[in-house]
């Protein structure tokens, strides 16, 4: 017990992480330990908990512009629900496009999806987050074993990320690892790529099947299969994780629509790649705004919902049930995700690729959504997702093109230096009340040059 390593922060030497061994007593770590702590709260203050609820919309006050509710389904039994609420705050994920990386499948860009339509505003949009893995089994980690002396190699076996980051190498930021990745396929030299993972230090091997989590689980199994992933040359790829931007909010986690707060990975909060971010972020926001939502609720007087509003809302929610045969979400996301996550789209851009996906969102947008049709309310849920996955599409490509630069995970090919004469500025984007369509616009950066490094 109390036995840790402690390694560099990818691309930032001077950042120091943690890695900790299970707590053998409790065996309760990470995630599974915060939600656990987080459920004997709510119990001991007996919060209510509503289970398996779908929210589809958000709800403004009738003749005003406050938060007043929020509607949604049990996506088992198909119950409607209508929560009358004076604030809400969205303490959801991001969205993954239903990527490759490892636990983020159910990341679909509800909250975003949810504060667009309500007219919020959105930011840092044409910005992702890669991390790389295997193409076979799950895998968190990939910074730890470089700096434990894991290295990338290229078809032919060469050791490339001393061509990108000569001083680096292997223990440079993901976002050059994974264009790194892509570039040397554009040239030829791959699929595949490899992580050699034959020369890392045993320390590291041992610390990592004691630390919390579910990676160690998962390496004793695949060792069963006469697999270990730290002792091999393993294939490797980019592996996609989420989106880095969100909800535009104050310093008291309040968003451009009175009453509605964002915190977590919903929040944009800009553009970072440290280990541990989120899990920070995630604790101190969530704490904020809880003391900020206790003094917003105490001004606001009763008011009424629009029921007439909600009547309609419910009745399109229900709309793909009625049809017998149509697209499926399943068939929906597929297409879609074939049209992002080629590199020369999601990683290495250009202004005619990126258009040219951009027709092809738009298209699905204009022909696909409206002949979704669900079996049963389990499907009427992944169809509500592929909807926030189709707009999540449509704003990272429109946002792509306008930002005619590179900067960390943005990286145009077209445009392959980073321009802080140009480009120290957000790319917003909200809902246009009169059409319906994404408005974009540019917000200059109140902030010195000399603090981007």
């Amino acid at each position: 017990m109390g036995r840790y390593i402690r390694l560099p922060n990818r691309g930032v030497p001077f950042a120091k992480y943690l890695i900790f061994p299970r707590l053998k007593r409790k065996n309760l770590v990470g995630g599974e330990a915060i939600v656990k702590a987080l459920l004997d709260q709510a119990r001991k203050r007996k919060v209510k908990i509503f289970n398996k609820i779908f929210i589809t919309d958000l709800l403004k006050t009738k003749g005003n512009e406050k938060i007043a509710g929020t509607i949604g389904f049990n996506r088992i039994t198909g119950e409607f629900y209508i929560f009358k609420l004076k604030t809400i705050v969205l303490a959801e994920s991001n969205n993954s496009f239903r990527g490759n990386y490892a636990c983020t499948q159910a990341t679909t860009g509800s909250s975003y999806k949810l504060a667009y339509k309500i007219g919020a505003t959105l930011r840092n949009m044409e910005f992702l987050f890669f991390n790389t893995g295997s193409p076979y089994w799950g895998f968190e980690g990939t910074g730890s074993l470089c700096q434990a002396g894991a290295k990338f190699k290229n078809r032919e076996g060469y050791p490339f990320m001393e061509i990108y980051e000569p001083n680096l190498k292997d223990k440079a930021d993901v976002s050059n690892l994974v264009k790194a990745m892509a570039l040397e396929v554009k040239k030829g030299h791959g699929p595949p790529i490899y992580l050699d993972c034959t020369k890392i230090d045993d320390i590291f091997r041992l610390f990592i099947d004691e630390m919390g989590g579910w990676m160690p689980l998962h390496l004793a199994k695949l060792r069963k299969l006469n697999i270990d992933p730290l002792k091999m040359k393993n294939v490797w790829m980019p592996t996609f994780q989420n989106m880095m931007g969100g909800i535009v909010t104050d310093l008291k986690y309040q968003s451009s629509i009175p009453g509605l707060f964002a915190v977590g990975d919903c929040q944009d909060i800009g553009v970072t790649s440290l280990n541990g971010m989120s899990s920070a972020h995630c604790h101190v926001s969530g704490a904020k705004a809880g003391i900020e939502v206790a003094k917003y609720i105490k001004n606001i007087q009763d008011y009424q919902l629009d029921y007439n509003l909600i009547e309609s809302l419910k009745i399109r929610l229900f709309e793909p049930l009625n049809k017998k045969s149509g697209i499926t979400p399943d068939e929906l996301l597929n297409k879609i995700q074939k049209i992002i996550f080629p590199y020369d789209i999601i990683i290495v851009k250009r202004k005619n690729r990126l258009k040219n996906a951009l027709d092809k969102i738009r298209e699905m947008k204009r022909n696909d959504l409206n002949n979704l049709f669900a079996t049963d309310y389990h499907n009427l849920a992944k169809i509500k997702e592929v909807e926030n996955i189709l707009l999540s599409a449509e704003l990272f490509l429109r946002a792509s093109l306008i930002r005619t630069e590179s900067r960390r995970e943005h990286y145009r090919e077209d445009f392959p230096k980073r321009d802080d004469k140009n480009w120290l500025k957000w790319i917003c984007v909200r809902k246009n009340k009169n059409t319906d369509e994404p408005e974009f616009f540019i917000e200059e950066m109140k902030i010195s040059p000399s603090y981007f490094i």
